[in-house]
């Protein structure tokens, strides 16, 4: 018999690895892959945001921020800020989900509305390890559509 404590310890760092959300195939730890997931799809969606917004006159800042780990995208345009974009992990239960959150102040009242939801919706399966690119940049335009739309009286 071969050395079941070797085994025992490989079988238990592996069900650590992933019992709480998302950690992948190569061993690392739920927040290493929380955190790649910010770095890499988020940074990516956001950057290609940003390059868009200031062909068309914005003043963008995209940065990775620590504690909780998150990626923001901030837009101003003419001395005013337009929205703040932040996406940050979210886990329920010892799933990680994408989680988005867009506030801006409103000209008319000068209050700061902040909204949030999840990204890609709430399916059970739809976790950080299978979110794209694509629907985080849907995300940010539905905010944006939102912040952008002249309100009627």
């Amino acid at each position: 018999m071969g050395d079941w404590r070797a085994e025992l310890s490989r079988l238990a760092a592996g069900a650590d690895a992933n019992r709480d959300g998302e950690a992948n195939r190569s061993g690392i730890g739920p927040d290493a892959v929380a955190e790649q997931f910010l770095r890499r799809t988020g940074m990516e969606a956001l950057q290609e945001l940003a390059e868009q917004l200031r062909e068309l006159g914005r003043e963008v800042r995209v940065a990775f921020l620590d504690g909780p780990p998150r990626v923001t995208l901030s837009v101003h345009y003419d001395g005013r800020e337009e929205m703040e974009y932040a996406l940050r992990v979210r886990r329920r239960g010892d799933m990680a989900y994408a989680y988005a959150e867009a506030s801006h102040v409103s000209p008319m009242t000068r209050k700061r509305y902040t909204y949030g939801r999840y990204v890609g919706g709430h399916q059970l399966d739809h976790t950080i390890v299978k979110i794209t690119r694509e629907e985080i940049i849907d995300s940010f335009m539905n905010e944006y559509r939102h912040v952008c739309t002249p309100r009627r009286r």
